[in-house]
């Protein structure tokens, strides 16, 4: 059986941490916007969009500090560098995050959801989309946002 490489398993772990960072936010959020003449779609974009932000941001924190703490002396950029570099690649994988949460909205077929998730759809979709975004956000900031002077 395969090893799964610890850095991963930070990153996952930490990636965890965002997820109810997320979904936190996305619910306080829809909170706040559900009295706004915007259509629903609109609200939900608008939340998906302030959970994405927020949780980028606690999730670069902690990436810096645990998961690639020990390339932080070796580091081919400084902190804000690093972090300008992280909200890039994690606007790419947030635009894939959130394309794959709308096409999982509307496409989730109800053997999924069945009685015991409905009313859930949108908490599937946002959770999809982070799945996806999850590995490609690892793989850009191992080789990239995170890479030592000597890689």
């Amino acid at each position: 059986m395969a090893r799964l490489d610890p850095r991963f398993l930070r990153f996952c772990a930490v990636g965890a941490s965002g997820v109810i960072v997320n979904l936190g936010v996305f619910h306080v959020a829809r909170l706040l916007l559900a009295g706004s003449s915007q259509s629903d779609d609109s609200r939900f974009l608008a939340a998906n969009v302030a959970g994405f932000f927020v949780s980028v941001f606690t999730n670069f924190l902690l990436n810096d500090a645990w998961t690639w703490r020990d390339r932080r002396s070796t580091a081919n950029r400084g902190v804000l560098a690093r972090l300008a570099w992280f909200y890039v690649v994690a606007s790419v994988a947030g635009a894939v995050q959130i394309s794959v949460a709308f096409l999982s909205r509307s496409g989730l077929p109800s053997w999924l959801v069945g009685t015991l998730l409905e009313g859930q759809t949108d908490n599937l979709a946002v959770l999809a989309g982070i799945g996806v975004a999850t590995v490609i956000n690892y793989i850009v900031n191992n080789l990239w946002t995170f890479r030592s002077k000597t890689a």
